[in-house]
């Protein structure tokens, strides 16, 4: 689950009102978003695949506070994923595994957050608006406003075509996240019930794993690193 709203106006493209209206949106939206102090809402993730009929579904919540999220997934199986400070933690409390990936302080701000902000994506993608109902079927153009997102970078279309969402504007969250990655597989994600300025503390969107518990890093290993070979475990 890895994804934050800015728009980049192409060349060409300013004397364009729609494009013109939508940036103005985005800029009050950020401004919104920035009086936020901490957000929960609930998730479903679905996974389409070509590999089967069915999509892979999971659910749970999530908190966000500062600059750190922590997603608890609860079905079909239990894990706590820590995103933030350009690092992702997912723990898996059944294999009592964690594992590690750096992401590096930039694309950490990228990871997927129903509070999104404006310059770390207008960094990284290029968007347009789009028809809401493109995206979810029931929502309207006067609530909501629905961006494509396209990397700009080829380290990014690596993993991800583009990234649909669609933003409440009566709360300035994201509620529903599409994303196509080159394989051809797509991941929805859509949050409900969310709080904002619920006073949640650092205590709630940490990850503490118990002793025992071993520490990878797939990526480093993968990559074939010395050093990323080792794996730690708590004490």
């Amino acid at each position: 689950m890895l994804t934050n709203l800015g728009i980049v106006v192409r060349a060409g493209d300013q004397d364009d009102p729609a494009v013109r209206v939508s940036s103005e949106r985005l800029e009050r939206l950020d401004a919104r978003v920035a009086k936020i102090n901490d957000l929960t809402a609930d998730f479903i993730e679905r996974k389409y695949t070509t590999l089967l009929k069915k999509p892979l579904v999971s659910s749970g919540r999530i908190r966000v506070r500062g600059d750190i999220a922590r997603w608890d997934t609860i079905k079909p199986y239990k894990t706590v994923m820590l995103v933030g400070r350009g690092e992702v933690r997912i723990y898996y409390p059944d294999r009592r595994v964690e594992e590690v990936f750096q992401l590096g302080e930039r694309l950490g701000q990228l990871a997927m957050s129903p509070l999104p902000r404006l310059a770390a994506l207008r960094e990284h993608f290029d968007m347009t608006p789009i028809p809401p109902n493109e995206i979810d079927t029931n929502a309207s153009e006067r609530h909501h406003l629905a961006l494509r997102l396209r990397p700009k970078a080829q380290s990014l279309r690596e993993h991800v075509n583009e990234i649909r969402v669609l933003i409440d504007e009566t709360t300035a969250c994201v509620v529903k996240i599409a994303m196509d990655d080159p394989t051809g597989d797509r991941t929805v994600i859509e949050f409900s019930h969310v709080k904002t300025n619920t006073g949640l503390e650092d205590r709630d969107v940490s990850l503490t794993v118990p002793p025992g518990t071993k520490t990878t890093r797939p990526l480093e290993t993968f990559g074939g690193s010395q050093d990323a070979l080792e794996e730690a475990e708590t004490p």
